[in-house]
């Protein structure tokens, strides 16, 4: 019987072993999917207005984030392909150094915003960069994910959600 506490303890210490081990590569689901895409203004401008009737693509992304690097040249054949717009969003950056990093990087972007102070990050519940959501013709959040883009995430996952949400 004074062993019984012992036990228990152990069994739960195995159990939570057990489940942190556990690989989930699976990014959480997103809070806005199906919901409208927030009400957000940068520099003056409506993301609203930017992407109003047309499926569009916004990608936050920032000049000092290793992630987002790798993901632009995804970006930048995707905008080869004239599919649909992406704003770019640069996140907690400064103007000259995200236009130095697109200079070297390439620019994807149909339409390029700044965010320095990080306005958007509860609105759109960032949890960092890159971050990229599609939005429906209607205004509503259709996909999210906190990953990097990859050639074969945009062609099996990005490409045909934008073209059904075109029809």
């Amino acid at each position: 019987m004074k062993l019984l506490p012992l036990g228990i303890l152990l069994a739960i210490c195995a159990l939570l072993a057990f489940g942190m081990m556990r690989k989930n590569d699976a990014p959480p689901d997103s809070p806005l999917i199906g919901k409208a895409f927030p009400a957000l203004a940068l520099e003056g401008r409506s993301l609203q207005e930017l992407s109003a009737r047309q499926v569009t693509i916004i990608n936050i992304f920032a000049s000092w984030c290793a992630p987002c690097a790798l993901e632009q040249p995804t970006l930048l054949r995707f905008k080869e392909k004239n599919i649909a717009p992406t704003i770019g969003i640069a996140w907690k950056n400064k103007p000259g150094d995200v236009a130095q990093w697109l200079q070297e990087h390439g620019n994807p972007y149909t339409h390029l915003l700044h965010d320095e102070k990080g306005d958007i990050t509860v609105p759109l519940s960032l949890t960092g960069v890159p971050e990229t959501f599609i939005i429906d013709k209607g205004g509503v959040v259709r996909y999210h994910t906190s990953q990097p883009i990859t050639d074969e995430h945009m062609a099996q996952e990005i490409i045909p959600l934008v073209e059904r949400l075109q029809q």
